[in-house]
């Protein structure tokens, strides 16, 4: 059974992975990664979500829980401005909200898994013909 929201959050959470795996392969290098999630914002993806186009449908004007577009840029804003100091004081973390946010999935805190998924995305660049 394919969902595509439930295809959406398992990227979300690679995302957090992968970034993970990359800070602590790079910290070392002065390389860091952060993950972001802007939240749900209004801007149209929310036709492929069955439940958040039930809730445009019955409340077009919902206030609570969606973002404007502004408001979902802003935690990317916040960590591109960070300084060089937070930025590598924050290496690996999650960011929503505009801050380091707890990440409830025990999968994603998982070390083992970013290998794995580090060695899966290798592989696939490099059978594509590209080096890393």
């Amino acid at each position: 059974f394919y969902s595509p929201f439930q295809q959406y959050s398992l990227t979300k959470a690679l995302n957090i992975v992968y970034a993970k795996e990359y800070n602590r392969r790079y910290h070392k290098d002065g390389v860091y990664a952060v993950s972001v999630h802007p939240g749900a914002i209004k801007s149209g993806l929310q036709r492929y979500n069955q439940w958040m186009r039930l809730l445009n449908d019955y409340v077009p004007d919902i206030k609570f829980a969606i973002k404007t577009r502004s408001q979902g840029a802003a935690t990317q804003i916040r960590c591109a401005a960070m300084t060089d100091a937070e930025f590598m004081a924050n290496g690996g973390q999650y960011f929503e909200n505009c801050n380091a946010a707890t990440i409830w999935r025990p999968d994603v805190n998982n070390d083992e898994l970013g290998g794995l998924f580090w060695n899966l995305c290798t592989s696939i660049i490099e059978q594509n013909g590209l080096q890393i």
